[in-house]
C-alpha cells in the first residue's frame, strides 16, 4: 500500500511538473506576441501623432504672391506656431506615456496569470511526497466547545425529536486560573486548524470568536452544509469531584435516534482513534467513549461525529496542561495524528 502510494505521488509530481511547463511555454508565447502588439500600437500612436502636428501647420501657398504672404506673415505667426508646436509634442509625449502605462500594466495582468497558471500550489507536493494524496480532498469540520454568551432557550435534540435541551448551556470553568472553557476550545482548535491545513486538509470552524451565538444543533448544521468527512466538538470537563481528570469521548450507539448504523460506526472508530493518540502524546488518563445518544451537537450531524474532552478545568493538573501553550501544543499534535489515523484506517479498509 505504502509502495503504491509512493508512486503515485511520484506520478502526480511528474505530471504538475509537465503541466507547469507547458502553460509556462504557451504563456511566455502569448506574453511575447502581446507584448509586441502594444510596442507596434505605441509607435503608431506616435506617428499618427506626429502627422496630427504636421497637419495642423499652415501649408505655402502656390501662385504669385504666395511666398511673399507667408514670408510678410512669418514674424507675427512665429511664436503662436512654435506654442502650437510646443502643445502638440506636449501631447503626443502624453499619449506616448499613457500608452506605455497601460501596456505595462496589460502585460503585468498577463505575467501574474502566467506566474499563478505554471506554478501548482505547494501544498499539494506536500502532501504527494507525504504519500496522502487523498488528504487534500478532505474536509475536518471543527467545533470548539461553548462560547461568551449563554443561549437560554431551548431547540429539539434532534430533528424530528421532542426532547429538548438548552441552546447553549454556559461551560466549564478553571478553578485555579479562571479560565473559560470556551477560551480554551478556541485555542485549541484555532492551533489545530493550522497543523491541520499544514498536513493537506481542509478546515471549517463553526466559531472563531468568542463574541458569538451559536446554537449546538447550528453547529452540527454547519458541518452538514460544509460536506465534511468528519465533525470534532472540542470541549473540556468538569466534576464535582477534583481529583477527576483525563480525555474521555461521546458518540452515537446503535441504539441512536438519529444515526445510521454506518454512521455510528464510524462516529465510534473516530472518538477512539482521537483518544489513543491523544493519550499517547499526551499521558493523560483515556477515560473511553460516553453513550452521545442525548447530546444535541452529536443528533443534528449527517457524518461520523464525535465530542472529545481534552482534560478537566476542575482538576488542577488537568487545567494548566490544557490552558498552557506547552499542553494545548501536545494536545493539537494527538488530535491531528488521530485524524490521520482515522482516515488511514478507512483506506485501509477500502482496499
Amino acid at each position: 500500500m505504502h509502495r503504491r502510494k509512493g508512486d503515485l505521488a511520484r506520478r502526480i509530481i511528474a505530471v504538475m511538473i509537465a503541466l507547469g511547463v507547458i502553460v509556462l511555454a504557451y504563456f511566455g508565447v502569448r506574453f511575447g506576441l502581446h507584448f509586441r502588439e502594444n510596442y507596434r500600437d505605441t509607435l503608431s500612436g506616435t506617428s499618427s501623432a506626429a502627422e496630427a502636428v504636421l497637419s495642423d501647420a499652415p501649408a505655402a501657398e502656390s501662385g504669385p504672391g504666395g511666398a511673399e504672404e507667408v514670408l510678410e506673415d512669418a514674424d507675427g505667426d512665429k511664436a503662436h506656431t512654435d506654442k502650437e508646436k510646443g502643445d502638440e509634442g506636449a501631447r503626443t509625449e502624453e499619449l506616448l506615456s499613457e500608452q506605455t502605462i497601460a501596456a505595462n500594466q496589460e502585460n503585468a495582468e498577463i505575467l501574474k496569470g502566467l506566474i499563478a497558471a505554471a506554478i501548482p500550489d505547494v501544498s499539494a507536493y506536500a502532501a504527494a511526497i507525504r504519500g496522502d494524496t487523498a488528504s487534500s480532498s478532505r474536509i475536518i469540520c471543527l467545533d470548539p466547545a461553548r462560547q461568551a454568551a449563554e443561549m437560554p432557550e431551548t431547540e429539539a435534540i434532534g430533528p424530528g425529536l421532542s426532547t429538548r435541551s438548552q441552546k447553549m448551556l454556559p461551560g466549564a470553568v478553571g478553578t485555579v486560573s479562571g479560565k473559560q472553557e470556551y477560551e480554551v476550545t478556541l485555542e485549541v482548535c484555532t492551533k489545530l486548524k493550522e497543523e491541520l491545513l499544514r498536513r493537506g486538509y481542509n478546515v471549517v470552524m463553526t466559531r472563531e470568536a468568542n463574541d458569538v451565538e451559536i446554537s449546538e444543533a447550528a453547529r452540527a448544521r454547519t458541518a452538514n452544509l460544509a460536506g465534511a468527512d468528519i465533525l470534532i466538538h472540542v470541549s473540556c470537563g468538569a466534576s464535582d469531584d477534583a481529583s477527576v481528570s483525563g480525555l474521555l469521548a461521546y458518540a452515537p450507539t446503535y441504539n441512536s435516534p438519529n444515526l445510521e448504523n454506518r454512521l455510528v460506526s464510524a462516529s465510534q472508530h473516530l472518538a477512539d482513534c482521537l483518544l489513543d493518540t491523544l493519550s499517547m502524546q499526551t499521558g493523560m488518563n483515556n477515560l473511553g467513549i460516553l453513550d452521545g445518544d442525548r447530546v444535541t451537537g452529536i443528533n443534528w450531524a449527517e457524518l461520523p461525529v464525535t465530542t472529545i474532552q481534552i482534560g478537566f478545568l476542575t482538576n488542577a493538573e488537568d487545567e494548566l496542561f490544557v490552558g498552557g501553550g506547552s499542553g494545548q501544543s501536545r494536545i493539537v499534535t494527538g488530535l491531528a495524528n488521530g485524524i490521520d489515523s482515522y482516515f488511514a484506517g478507512q483506506d485501509d479498509g477500502g482496499e
